[in-house]
Parts: C-alpha cells; structure tokens; sequence
C-alpha cells in the first residue's frame, strides 16, 4: 500500500452505490445536507412555527487570543443565546446591532493589521496587476460573509416588522366601531 504524505494509510474507497439505505450519514442522489436535517428534525418544506425550528445549545466561540474580540465575540454569543430563547423581534434586532457592531470592529481592525495595502486604496488586486491575490480573496470572502450575514438577518427582522404592523392593522380595523 502506497504511503501518503503525513503517515497513514489511504482512506477507504467510496462505497458501492446503493449503500445509502444502510448508512444513516449517507445522503440518497439530489438530496442536500438541509433535507437531511429537516428530515432528523421533522421538518418539512411548507411547516412553520416552532416545530420548524431546531433547538439551539449554548454558543462557545474559542477565544481569538485578542482580548477586545473575545469580549465582542463574548457578547455576540450571548444576544444569540438571547434570540434562541426569546425568538422575538426585539432579540433579533439586539443580535442585529451587537453583531452589525463586532463586524464593523472586526473588518477595520483586519484592514488595518491585516490588509492595509488592500485597505489604503492600493491596487485591489494587491499590485499583482490582475493577477491571483490570496489575500484580496481571503479579504472579499470574510467581508462578503459579514455583509450575507447582516443581510439575512435584516431581512428576517423587517419581514417580522411587517408581520406585526400587518397584525396590528387587522386588530385595529375590527375593533371599533
């Protein structure tokens, strides 16, 4: 048996198609990691409420070795546990703000440490003229994260802003007179 960089012998070879049905962590062919874990959890597409929603342990983030940022990250793992366990808009939108604050912490310490010549208005592509620039990926892609982040969770909370303007709207047209 050839060696492999590192030690250790090859890993199996994938197994025999048709397998899926005797192993409970092999997905069936077209279904994603999601229906998997919907399906684990009783979920299924057109469900809603709290019978959808997975239950959520206590969030532990591995300190950074920065203090500033454990303290940030600290607090962000807290306003998660908060809105795992209240689930109301007003949890959402104290996530939204603690987390919004961390990565606009976050994205100006890594430009300034990190970055700086992406940062200062140097050539985007780190001067390699259009060439591969790990770091300007690496930059765009943690960044990028933040932004999808941010976004999803704004969107949740203006849908959930608008659910209880339109509730409120319904209450207030049959009940008076």
């Amino acid at each position: 048996m050839p060696s492999r960089p590192g030690g250790g012998s090859p890993p199996p070879p994938p197994a025999a198609s048709g397998d899926n049905d005797q192993h409970p962590h092999k997905r069936k062919a077209g279904e994603s990691a999601v229906d998997e874990q919907q399906q684990q959890q009783g979920c299924s597409d057109g469900q809603e409420g709290e019978a959808a929603v997975a239950e959520v342990g206590p969030v532990r983030v591995a300190s950074v070795l920065n203090a500033e940022l454990d303290r940030q990250h600290d607090e962000c793992a807290a306003a998660l546990e908060e809105l795992a366990t209240q689930r109301s808009t007003g949890a959402l939108d104290a996530a939204l703000s603690t987390i919004r604050r961390h990565f606009e912490y976050e994205e100006e310490l890594l430009d300034r440490h990190l970055y700086p010549d992406l940062a200062s208005g140097g050539a985007a592509d780190g001067g390699m003229c259009g060439g591969f620039n790990a770091d300007a990926n690496m930059r765009t892609s943690h960044f990028a994260d933040h932004s999808r982040i941010i976004s999803a969770m704004e969107e949740k909370l203006a849908a959930l802003r608008k659910g209880v303007e339109a509730e409120a709207g319904e209450a207030s047209c049959g009940s008076g007179g």
